[in-house]
């Protein structure tokens, strides 16, 4: 009998304290609920929002109100860590909504560490290309620096200029010559800026024009030159005066010509070829400046100064020494990416950073074939 009794006021206590539980759960006591401080959401002040005390008191269930009685806010928003609470919150039905009670209701991105989710952070350095709040540096430039327009005098005949002065233009690694042309329908004088070539100096002449000679600084139709020919500040379609191979010691080599649609194909210095109309022109020679990267910067104040009339692109932090908030790579007790580097080609914006789309990774091993196009 005694173990009978024993038994029976275990399983009495067990179901009095499991009542008291899920009482004070379902109708939200401030002991087992959340307390004010977890209540006070984003846009509600702790006086908007009330607990349903009247049917607390009273012992009855929580009914859901209407749609113009309360305006109840989401279990799923309210209640953080607490699953199986259901509480309802009302505020004032005769106060406005504020924007921000409303935009509550909406969509809301989510917030950093919440439930796990990853939020986007700051709009990283990818996202900022083609576009932000800095001066453009083209105010340094001295001139545009693009061959003669295209007229009737180079399109049958040539026409000769003489070199003035030989100039550096900041931001620019190519040298830039000041050339002197006999104006062909005024009584005056042209003065045109050209890209200078190796072996240009001041006061040669330079003939441009479709009989023009073949010689280095001079400037002809791509078709009026041989195989082989060494060119350089081209242009891609005729007359626009130049768009190819500008850079310091760069230049394109003339692969050869098709008599059937009047096209030249060139060798770029990237090694790619390419196909222009036979009327467009360029430079004989290479692009002065050559092995301007040859010789180190060596130190933090040259790089400042090459960069300072270039853009804003130095100095260049790393993205693993950056705060997850600032970069994808960010964050950690110690520099790591931290995932795989390589990003898929149509994830977010905000997510492209790495080895974007990438077919392979890591070093080329073994003797590679070069294979001619």
């Amino acid at each position: 009998m005694t173990k009978m009794y024993n038994l029976f006021c275990m399983l009495a206590v067990t179901i009095t304290v499991v009542t008291t539980l899920s009482n004070a759960l379902y109708l939200g006591d401030s002991r087992y609920s959340l307390t004010r401080r977890n209540l006070s959401l984003k846009g509600y002040r702790r006086n908007d929002i009330t607990i349903d005390r009247e049917r607390r008191q009273t012992g009855a269930k929580p009914r859901l109100p209407t749609l113009d009685e309360t305006n109840t806010v989401s279990t799923q928003q309210a209640t953080t860590g607490n699953a199986g609470n259901i509480l309802l919150y009302r505020r004032d039905p005769n106060r406005l909504p504020k924007v921000s009670e409303v935009n509550l209701q909406l969509e809301q991105r989510p917030m950093k560490g919440l439930n796990g989710l990853i939020t986007p952070g700051r709009v990283i350095r990818s996202q900022r290309k083609n576009g932000g709040i800095f001066r453009s540096h083209t105010h340094h430039n001295k001139a545009p620096a693009q061959l003669r327009t295209y007229d009737y005098a180079e399109r049958n005949g040539y026409v000769r200029g003489i070199v003035k002065e030989i100039i550096h233009d900041a931001g620019r690694g190519a040298p830039l010559a000041r050339v002197v042309f006999r104006d062909q329908y005024r009584y005056k004088l042209r003065t045109e800026t050209f890209i200078a070539t190796e072996g240009l100096y001041t006061g040669a002449f330079v003939y441009c024009g479709k009989k023009a000679a073949l010689a280095v600084g001079n400037v002809l139709p791509v078709s009026q030159m041989p195989e082989g020919t060494v060119i350089c500040n081209i242009e891609e379609k005729s007359g626009d005066r130049g768009a190819l191979a500008r850079s310091s010691g760069n230049y394109a080599t003339i692969i050869g010509h098709s008599e059937v649609d009047g096209k030249t194909r060139i060798r770029l210095p990237s090694g790619a070829k390419k196909a222009v109309v036979g009327s467009s022109r360029a430079t004989v020679g290479i692009v002065a400046g050559g092995g301007r990267i040859d010789k180190p910067l060596l130190k933090a104040g040259r790089a400042y100064h090459k960069y300072r009339v270039k853009r804003n692109c130095w100095p260049r932090t790393r993205g693993v020494a950056m705060n997850p908030v600032d970069h994808p790579h960010g964050g950690g007790n110690h520099q790591h990416i931290g995932h795989a580097s390589t990003i898929a080609r149509d994830a977010p914006s905000g997510q492209k950073a790495g080895l974007i789309a990438a077919r392979r990774t890591g070093l080329l091993r073994g003797t590679q074939q070069v294979r001619e196009a």
